[in-house]
């Protein structure tokens, strides 16, 4: 979904809605476009539901592998066609991190739009 100035105001669009249980602010990602992935129909399925939103910051080029990986891929994963996802100046690497046990190859997700958009994780693109 669009979330472009225009697409936004055409819509009507509050900027904060209500989601998850307990209910918590879900502010739109004013600017950005949104991707969801859809959780396959099994005994999760309707838990998913009741989740609350998180975001997911990655390069324009990463979308499709994900989407044809069904997944969130952790950098350093190997995608179709043989390349592995790296790791961007400013993310968290072996050499910057909160512990050293911290590992940095995992999936990072926030409930706030302006987390992800950061150069660590996303670039915006027209």
């Amino acid at each position: 979904m669009c979330y472009c100035e225009k697409c936004h105001k055409h819509r009507g669009d509050k900027e904060v809605y209500p989601r998850g249980i307990p209910p918590t602010k879900y502010v739109l990602p004013l600017g950005w476009a949104r991707f969801s992935l859809r959780i396959l129909k099994h005994k999760l399925y309707s838990l998913a539901n009741d989740w609350h939103v998180a975001f997911h910051g990655t390069l324009v080029e990463n979308v499709m592998p994900i989407l044809d990986a069904g997944m969130l891929l952790c950098p350093e994963d190997v995608i179709l066609g043989g390349d592995a996802l790296s790791q961007r100046p400013g993310h968290f690497d072996e050499h910057r991190k909160p512990s050293s046990d911290f590992d940095t190859l995992q999936i990072f997700v926030s409930p706030s739009i302006k987390y992800v958009e950061s150069r660590a994780y996303a670039s915006p693109i027209q």
